[in-house]
């Protein structure tokens, strides 16, 4: 995994959370990451992660 790749997954995961990642799951998060970018491309999405984001703390009963 090359370290510029935590740069695109930064504003997703704190240092401390990537570094105790093993490899199999930074590579999943990149891969989740690719997936996204390749639906928003594409125009297949109804909600942009910013949105989703935004509904998730409005509704967060922890």
């Amino acid at each position: 995994m090359d370290s510029n790749e935590y740069g695109d997954l930064a504003g997703f995961f704190s240092s401390n959370e990537w570094n105790c990642m093993n490899e199999y799951e930074k590579q999943r998060n990149f891969n989740i990451l690719s997936n996204y970018r390749a639906m928003v491309k594409f125009d297949v999405l109804k909600y942009k992660i910013s949105e989703v984001k935004v509904y998730k703390n409005q509704n967060d009963y922890m």
